[in-house]
């Protein structure tokens, strides 16, 4: 099947609510995208364990979810959303307060303003966001859900690429900190604009009266789900994987190898481009293969890319090219993984607790996503370039190590793959990196797993 034809089978509200992510990219890109934080604490001054906290932010804050359970079934997603998304974007006009305390109370009360307005703005977003899965797992049926991520995915990178060489263009207009600021004025006018999106999305309303006990009942039921905590965990230890990388190259392209802000938002725009051409293929091989094989493939893939990036340290021209598509490429894995690891969520979830179950994940998801970029800060701040060192090395280690469980998640009408042929995937490099390459650049890998078939059991 095209591309057209896959877009054409998403329901109507999918499609709906694939515009509103679209345009709501902007904001989160332009206030709290992680690569526009660094640079810009960077350009502030700040520390790198001062950084890691920024990044943690936003996970940290997804752990309200965990109280959420009421708001969503009393309030239903759309409502919610909808208050959540006019705050965030109120709440984050204090970023523009930052130049006035820099110059009455010093740097250090910048950064405080900083770290405060992107608080609010995380915590608000975390308490309405508890509504998204909800509302997706009610929009998206399940035989579409590997080609939603993928489309989300691709309008979510679509948008980052154009949104990053425009930031670019903006950042090499000048130096200082002022630039900084009409990328912020430019998320807050998209968040308010992005309401307008949602309102025409159908669905969202509340659904089940609450009471008292209902939250913690909901919690009950998913904790003893023991299938699906298993897979919270290994998902929680793929993202771990790929958020040592993200966090560690982000600031290693910025204060490792010294390039300017605009060169950075440039890399990014290229890493996104690579997302937006090659997610669609993984969206369609996890539909038709299941979410573990995918999983395994994009953590392996991870891997090897985040240990090839101990080369950069060698010095020579030649990294100002290989840094072009070792970002690209960490950015693809990654996004990758993200891909298969929701599509596995909402096909585990139970439609009568799926409040519940999605919280769980996400809080799961969120410990693991917040811890990451403050140890990892830590480490760079206390080692300096040897810190880069041992991240690139956990970040490659880790995600090989992590593969292999997750290639075992498993759904509900997909025949598991057995064990020992997955094994002997794992340890035939040559034909799993083929086959992850297969898969990137849009085929299915029908072809690979048609000559598995045919091959005696023990080649």
């Amino acid at each position: 099947m095209t591309f057209l034809s896959h877009w054409r089978e998403l329901d109507p509200g999918a499609k709906r609510f694939l515009y509103f992510i679209g345009f709501n990219v902007l904001t989160w890109q332009c206030v709290c995208g992680p690569t526009i934080l660094v640079l810009y604490a960077v350009e502030i001054g700040m520390p790198e364990l001062w950084i890691g906290w920024l990044l943690s932010f936003m996970p940290f804050c997804i752990l309200s979810v965990a109280f959420t359970v009421p708001l969503v079934e009393r309030m239903g997603p759309k409502r919610l959303i909808m208050r959540g998304w006019i705050w965030r974007s109120t709440v984050a006009l204090l970023l523009f307060l930052t130049p006035g305390m820099t110059t009455w109370w010093g740097v250090v009360a910048g950064w405080w303003t900083v770290s405060i307005a992107v608080f609010l703005f995380c915590l608000i977003r975390a308490i309405a966001v508890a509504g998204w899965y909800p509302w997706l797992h009610e929009l998206v049926p399940k035989h579409q859900r590997g080609s939603y991520f993928g489309f989300e995915m691709i309008f979510m990178q679509s948008m980052t690429v154009a949104l990053t060489l425009f930031l670019g263009g903006i950042l090499a207009l000048g130096d200082g900190v002022n630039r900084f600021y009409w990328i912020f004025g430019i998320g807050v006018l998209s968040g308010f604009a992005s309401i307008a999106f949602l309102l025409t999305i159908p669905g969202g309303e509340s659904y089940r009266p609450v009471t008292p006990l209902r939250p913690m009942a909901s919690y009950r039921a998913v904790l003893a789900d023991g299938r699906f905590i298993w897979f919270c965990l290994r998902s929680a230890s793929g993202v771990i994987c790929t958020w040592i990388l993200y966090t560690a190259g982000t600031m290693y392209l910025r204060m490792g190898l010294g390039y300017d802000a605009d060169l950075v938002m440039w890399i990014t725009a290229f890493g996104a481009l690579g997302v937006a051409v090659s997610i669609h293929g993984w969206g369609r091989y996890a539909d038709r293969h299941g979410s573990g094989p995918s999983m395994f493939l994009a953590l392996l893939g991870h891997g090897v890319v985040a240990l090839l990036w101990l080369s950069l340290g060698a010095g020579g021209p030649w990294i100002a090219w290989a840094v072009w598509p070792l970002w690209a490429l960490a950015q693809m894995f990654l996004t990758a993984f993200h891909v298969a690891k929701n599509r596995a969520m909402l096909t585990l979830v139970r439609a009568d607790n799926r409040v519940g179950y999605t919280n769980v994940f996400m809080i799961l998801d969120a410990l693991a996503m917040g811890l990451t970029p403050v140890i990892t800060g830590w480490i760079i701040q206390s080692w300096g370039q040897t810190g880069y060192t041992i991240s690139f090395l956990l970040a490659g280690g880790l995600s090989l190590i992590c593969s292999i469980p997750n290639a075992f998640v498993q759904e509900e009408g997909l025949a598991q793959a057995p064990y020992g042929a997955l094994m002997a995937r794992a340890v035939a490099p040559a034909r799993t990196l083929a086959r992850v390459f297969w898969v990137a650049i849009g085929l299915d890998g029908d072809r690979l797993r048609e000559e598995d078939a045919t091959r005696p059991a023990d080649d």
